[in-house]
């Protein structure tokens, strides 16, 4: 069945985010977005309902929508329940996982260290997600998979900012490596260790570039109807291993 264009403003929207064209704290004006992706302005608002129910973006009153950021103390609380949720998913994985899970798992797995190796971060993002969620779905727990995805999605729109980092992704991909490994040998308790430590390699990095991060320009509170006046801002143009990327003027970081 073809998209919805809710649907389509919405993976676009998502795809930016997600490879860290829209940075944490921007806000995104209506009149601007709509203008920028040619649609109208129903469909955004459908889209933006979207992506807030998928923990990415924030409605909040009289400011309208922004990209979800995170506190550090917020950051820490999310690891650690993802620290008890997915070792249990991992671990049920490792017991229930079908021949041909694994060898998605395993085919995954070298589609990930191919990005890493080429240093294509937005693919490697992409790919990580589906790694994990191949294994907590081999799991049989669709509840457990559904909060432990919940749960991804503020930090999913950090993780361009830090996942290039190659020490990190060195040591992310070692994780995998074992993380599969005990899968494949239906070792429960080693696929509950490795994903035990692999969150919490996770945890470490992302709080450490929280740390390390300069703080955002802030925002006016100014209402979602009333955007930056024309030539208050200008293009974002960011580069990477994928290729640059403009972001247009008419969102705020704050």
């Amino acid at each position: 069945m073809p998209k919805t264009v809710a649907e389509q403003i919405a993976d676009q929207l998502r795809s930016e985010i997600l490879a860290g064209l829209i940075p944490p704290g921007t806000r995104l004006f209506q009149d601007v977005e709509a203008a920028r992706l040619e649609v109208s302005r129903t469909p955004l608002r459908e889209a933006i309902r979207q992506l807030e129910g998928e923990r990415l973006v924030q409605i909040i009153p009289n400011r309208g929508a922004i990209v979800t950021r995170l506190t550090p103390e917020e950051v820490a609380e999310i690891y650690q329940i993802r620290g008890q949720l997915e070792p249990l998913a991992a671990a049920r994985a490792a017991r229930l996982a079908t021949p041909e899970d694994v060898r998605a798992i395993g085919a995954l797995l070298e589609e990930l260290e191919e990005a890493r190796t080429q240093r294509r971060i937005r693919r490697l993002l992409e790919l990580n997600k589906s790694f994990h969620f191949q294994v907590y779905e081999a799991s049989g727990m669709p509840r457990l998979v559904n909060i432990i995805s919940s749960l991804w999605g503020p930090i999913e729109a950090m993780r361009a900012a830090y996942a290039s980092e190659p020490v990190t992704a060195r040591h992310a991909a070692h994780e995998h490596s074992g993380l599969y490994r005990a899968i494949r040998a239906r070792d429960e308790k080693e696929a509950a260790a490795v994903t035990r430590r692999h969150v919490e390699t996770m945890a470490g990095a992302v709080l450490g570039w929280m740390e390390a991060a300069p703080p955002e320009g802030g925002g006016r509170g100014l209402s979602d109807e009333d955007p930056p006046a024309a030539g208050q801002g200008e293009a974002r143009h960011r580069g990477g291993p994928d290729g640059p990327a403009a972001v247009p003027t008419g969102r705020e970081t704050g």
